[in-house]
């Protein structure tokens, strides 16, 4: 089940996530990534760039979604919980940031500074 990590309003000094940076930040983090920096690019498209990143057994997808307030990923539960917690050190510390499954039926708070062992257990306490 996708997995959607912020969702946040733009505050109003407009900021949202910088896809350039983003990008950056994830091929040096996760260098083994495979990323489509062109995403979806049909009009009205809502994925603005595309990667999978596998290790062992387990897989994910993650896509920066337009208008660039919000990352989804898909995946195994260990390597969505790494990569919430990633993206959350991206985000400016006064900025809330939302995890949440598809359909906003489970959502937690992520704090800054999170953990993916704190995502994996704020996820499981919610359920």
């Amino acid at each position: 089940m996708p997995r959607h990590v912020s969702g946040f309003e733009p505050p109003a000094d407009g900021w949202s996530v910088d896809r350039d940076d983003l990008l950056d930040r994830l091929a040096r983090a996760w260098p083994r990534a495979v990323v489509d920096p062109i995403g979806d690019a049909r009009p009205g498209g809502v994925r603005d760039a595309t990667w999978t990143y596998a290790e062992r057994d387990l897989a994910v997808e993650g896509w920066l979604q337009r208008p660039h307030n919000a990352i989804v990923l898909d995946g195994d539960d260990e390597l969505v919980a790494q990569f919430a917690a990633w993206f959350r050190k991206l985000v400016p510390d006064e900025i809330e940031v939302v995890f949440a499954d598809e359909g906003y039926w489970a959502h937690v708070i992520l704090p800054p500074n999170v953990t993916p062992e704190d995502v994996m257990r704020l996820y499981a306490d919610e359920d």
